[in-house]
C-alpha cells in the first residue's frame, strides 16, 4: 500500500539515501489529480467575472466582495454549475458601494457588457493573454496595487489551470469554444457542443497534448449515486456505490487508497445506525492506516471509533437485585481528551457529552468547549478543519449556557448557527428542534409546531435526519398531551407510533448528570403528590446538592419550589420563604412557564401561611401570585393546575369574607373540569393532522424528492 504521509519515509529499493529521498512524494503529488481539464464556457466566465473586479477591490463594499468570493468559490468545485445569468445575479444580490460621477455602478449591467465584448475573437485573446496576468502576483500585495490574487491560492491555481488549457488549444477548438461562450452567455442551448473529458482525444482539439491530457480518469459517478444511496437510506447501494468510488486508481501506478475507502465506509455506517458494522469496518481501517503509515487518516478514524457507543454488558439477575432501584448505576469517570497538536474539535466536543452523561461541574464542560475552539483556531499549516465544526461549537455551547440557566445567552449561538447553515445540515436540524423545545417551555404550541413543520425545515432531510425530526415531533405531541391529560388520545394514537431508541442513547449515566438530577426531581413531586414525604424529601435533597455543586442552576430552581413545598409542611414558613425568593428574581425573567407556575404557586402558599401574622395584607398578596400561577398553568394548558390555583383563590376569597369572588373562582373551577374531562376521554384531530404530514414527508423522503445535490 503506498504512503500517504509525505511526512513518512517510503522504501525504496536504491541503496542510495540521497536517490531515495529525492523520489520521495509529498502529499500533494500523492493525490495530484490525472482527470483532463476540459475548458468550458462556464470558465471563462468565472475568469471573466474575477478580473472584471478584483484589480479594484478598495473600491467595492466587503458585504459585496464577501458574497462575490463565496459565489467565485463555489463555481471552482465545478459542481452543479450556475449560469451567467444566475452567477451575475447572485453575486450582485447585494449593492457593490462603487461610485462613479456620484452614481452607484450597476455591477449587473457591467458584467454583461463585459461579457459581450469578449465575443469577440480578438478582444477574448487579448483577455486570456494580457487582462488575467495583471490581477496575479507572486507576493502578497501591497495597499494600493490592486493585485487580489496570489499565483500559489486557490484562485490562482485555478485562473492557472483555465489559461494553460486556453493555451494547448488548436484554432479551431479555440473557435469551437468561442462559438459556445457566446450561446453560455446568451442563455441559449449547449446541446450542440461537447464538454466531455473525451472530447480531449479528438483530432485537432489540441494543439499541445501532455501526458496528463491521455490518462484514463477517474469519475465521480460512483460518488454521486452513493449521496442519493446516502440520503433515501438504501444501506446496500450506498456501500456498494462508495467501494466503486475508492476501487478507481486516482494516481499513476498506485493502489487505491483502500484506507479512505474504509474511512467513509465507517463513517457512513455510523450516520446509518448501523453500529456494529461501523465497529467492524472502524478496526480495520485503523489497522490498514497503521499499515501504510497515513497517521491522518489513523487519528480520524481513531476519534470516530471513540465516539462509537459501547457493546451493552447483560447483567446477571444477582447483580441486578444487588443495585438498588433508588440509586444510579456507579459509573467510572470516562477517559477525556488531552489538548495537543492535531487533536480533532469534534473528540473535545464528544468530552462534553461525556462529561454531561458522568455529571461533571458546568466549568469543566465549558472548558473543554474552549478547548474544542483552540483546536479549531489551528493556523491552516499545522490542521485545518471543516467550517462546519464551528458552528457545531456554537450549538454545543448554546446548550451550556441554558444548564447554566442563561437561556437568553443560548438564544445568541442557536442565531449564529442558523445564520451560517444550510438545511440539509445536521446541526441545523439540531438547532431547530431545540428552539421548537423552547416555544414548548413558554407554552407556544403552534410556533413550535410551525418550526418543526416549515418547509426550510424539512425540504431537503435525509432517511437518517427524518428519523430524528419525527422523533421530535413525537415526543412534542407526547409532552403536549401529558399536560393536557389526554389520557385517551395518548394510549390510543400515540402509543402506537412511539419512535425506537436511537442506538446512541446511553442508558447508564452517573447520578450527578442532568438527565439524572431532572429524573429525581420528577420522582420527587409523583412522591409528594402521593405524600410519602420521606421518599420525596431525600430525592429532592439530593436533586439540590447534584445541581448546585455542578452549577446546573436551571435544575437547581425547578428543585427548589418542590423542597420549599416539603419545608411549609413542615411548618418551616421562613425557610420556604427564603428558598423561594432566593430564585423568584431569575424565575420570574426566564422562559419556562411551568418553572415559574410552580415558583408563584409556592409563593403564594407562603404568603397564605404567613398570613397568620400579618393578616389581610399576606393573603392580598397571595391573591397577586395564585392569579399569576393560574395565567401560566393556563397558557399551557396544564388543567389540573388550574383547577388548583382556582380552588387556592376561592378558599382566600372565602378567609376575606368576598363571596362574589368565591363564587366566581367556584364557577371558572368547574368549567375547566369539564375541559379537563373532555381532553381526557376525546381525540385530538390536530395533532393528528400534523402526524399525517409527517407521515407524508416521510413517503417523501423515502422516494427521494428531498434530494438535493
Amino acid at each position: 500500500m503506498p504512503q500517504r504521509n509525505g511526512n513518512n519515509n517510503s522504501s525504496s529499493s536504491s541503496p542510495d539515501p540521497a536517490a531515495a529521498s529525492s523520489r520521495r512524494r509529498g502529499a500533494v503529488d500523492s493525490f495530484d489529480a490525472t482527470k483532463p481539464f476540459v475548458l468550458h464556457p462556464k470558465h471563462l466566465c468565472w475568469l471573466a467575472l474575477l478580473t472584471l473586479i478584483m484589480p479594484y477591490t478598495e473600491q467595492y463594499s466587503t458585504l459585496f466582495l464577501q458574497r462575490l468570493m463565496e459565489v467565485l468559490f463555489r463555481e471552482t468545485l465545478d459542481v452543479h454549475p450556475l449560469s451567467w445569468k444566475d452567477m451575475v445575479a447572485q453575486a450582485s444580490v447585494i449593492p457593490c458601494g462603487r461610485y462613479k460621477e456620484g452614481t452607484e455602478l450597476n455591477m449587473t449591467l457591467l458584467m454583461h457588457k463585459f461579457a459581450q465584448k469578449l465575443k469577440d475573437p480578438i478582444e477574448m485573446r487579448k483577455f486570456m493573454m494580457e487582462d488575467t496576468a495583471k490581477v496575479v502576483s507572486a507576493t502578497i500585495a501591497q495597499p494600493g496595487e490592486g493585485i487580489a490574487v496570489l499565483r500559489r491560492s486557490w484562485f490562482g491555481v485555478h485562473m492557472r489551470k483555465i489559461r494553460l488549457a486556453y493555451l494547448k488549444l488548436s484554432d479551431v477548438a479555440i473557435q469551437r469554444l468561442l462559438r459556445a461562450f457566446s450561446s453560455w452567455v446568451d442563455g441559449e442551448s449547449m446541446e450542440d457542443y461537447d464538454f466531455g473529458t473525451e472530447v480531449v482525444g479528438m483530432p485537432g482539439y489540441m494543439l499541445i497534448s501532455t501526458t496528463g491530457d491521455h490518462a484514463n480518469p477517474s469519475t465521480t459517478d460512483a460518488y454521486e449515486q452513493f449521496e442519493r444511496d446516502q440520503h433515501i437510506g438504501n444501506l446496500p447501494g450506498a456501500v456498494d456505490n462508495l467501494r466503486h468510488y475508492f476501487d478507481q486508481r486516482f494516481t499513476q501506478g498506485r493502489q487505491p487508497p483502500r484506507q479512505h475507502a474504509l474511512n467513509a465506509l465507517a463513517h457512513y455506517y455510523v450516520r446509518a445506525g448501523e453500529i456494529e458494522s461501523a465497529r467492524q469496518v472502524a478496526t480495520e481501517a485503523m489497522d490498514t492506516a497503521r499499515t501504510v503509515s497515513d497517521r491522518r487518516t489513523l487519528m480520524n478514524v481513531t476519534s470516530l471509533a471513540r465516539r462509537i457507543p459501547p457493546r451493552k454488558q447483560t447483567k446477571s439477575e444477582d447483580d441486578t437485585k444487588s443495585i438498588d432501584d433508588n440509586d444510579a448505576a456507579i459509573i467510572a469517570r470516562p477517559k477525556y481528551t488531552t489538548l495537543q497538536v492535531g487533536t480533532s474539535p469534534m473528540d473535545l466536543l464528544f468530552d462534553v457529552r461525556l462529561g454531561l452523561d458522568a455529571g461533571e461541574p458546568l466549568s469543566f464542560l465549558f472548558q473543554k468547549r474552549f478547548e474544542a475552539i483552540g483546536a479549531f483556531d489551528l493556523p491552516p499549516d499545522i490542521q485545518m478543519w471543516p467550517l462546519e465544526t464551528q458552528w457545531q461549537i456554537w450549538a454545543i455551547d448554546a446548550q451550556l449556557w441554558r444548564l447554566a440557566g442563561m437561556a437568553s445567552v443560548a438564544e445568541i449561538a442557536d442565531k449564529i448557527v442558523l445564520a451560517n447553515t444550510s438545511p440539509k445540515d445536521d446541526i441545523r436540524l439540531f438547532t431547530l428542534c431545540i428552539t421548537a423545545r423552547q416555544h414548548f417551555l413558554r407554552g407556544q404550541y403552534a410556533k413550535a409546531f410551525m418550526v418543526l413543520l416549515d418547509r426550510d425545515t424539512w425540504a431537503q432531510l435525509s432517511l437518517t435526519q427524518f428519523g430524528y425530526w419525527s422523533e421530535q415531533i413525537w415526543w412534542l405531541m407526547w409532552d403536549i398531551a401529558t399536560r393536557r391529560s389526554q389520557d385517551a388520545f395518548k394510549l390510543q394514537f400515540l402509543e402506537a407510533r412511539k419512535p425506537h431508541p436511537s442506538p446512541f442513547d446511553v442508558s447508564d449515566k452517573a447520578k450527578k448528570s442532568p438527565e439524572a438530577i431532572r429524573k429525581m426531581i420528577l420522582e420527587a413531586s409523583e412522591a409528594l403528590t402521593a405524600r410519602n414525604v420521606t421518599r420525596a424529601t431525600i430525592l429532592i435533597v439530593d436533586a439540590l446538592h447534584h445541581a448546585e455543586v455542578n452549577g446546573y442552576w436551571h435544575l437547581y430552581r425547578s428543585a427548589t419550589p418542590i423542597f420549599a413545598d416539603l419545608e411549609l409542611q413542615r411548618g418551616k414558613i421562613e425557610s420556604a420563604r427564603k428558598r423561594i425568593e432566593e430564585i423568584l428574581p431569575q424565575v420570574a425573567r426566564g422562559e419556562d412557564l411551568e418553572q415559574r407556575a410552580m415558583t408563584y404557586a409556592i409563593y403564594a402558599k407562603v404568603k397564605m401561611a404567613k398570613s397568620h401574622d400579618t393578616g389581610r395584607e399576606s393573603l392580598s398578596e397571595a391573591l397577586v401570585y395564585l392569579k399569576k400561577a393560574e395565567d401560566d398553568y393556563q397558557t399551557l394548558e396544564i388543567y389540573s393546575s388550574v383547577q388548583d390555583m382556582l380552588y387556592l383563590q376561592a378558599v382566600v376569597h372565602e378567609t376575606l369574607e368576598e363571596p362574589t369572588l368565591r363564587d366566581l373562582a367556584g364557577k371558572r373551577l368547574r368549567e375547566i373540569e369539564e375541559v379537563e374531562e373532555k381532553m381526557r376521554v376525546g381525540s385530538d384531530e390536530e395533532m393528528t393532522e400534523v402526524w399525517d404530514v409527517v407521515c407524508e414527508i416521510g413517503i417523501a423522503v423515502a422516494r427521494g424528492d428531498t434530494y438535493w445535490p
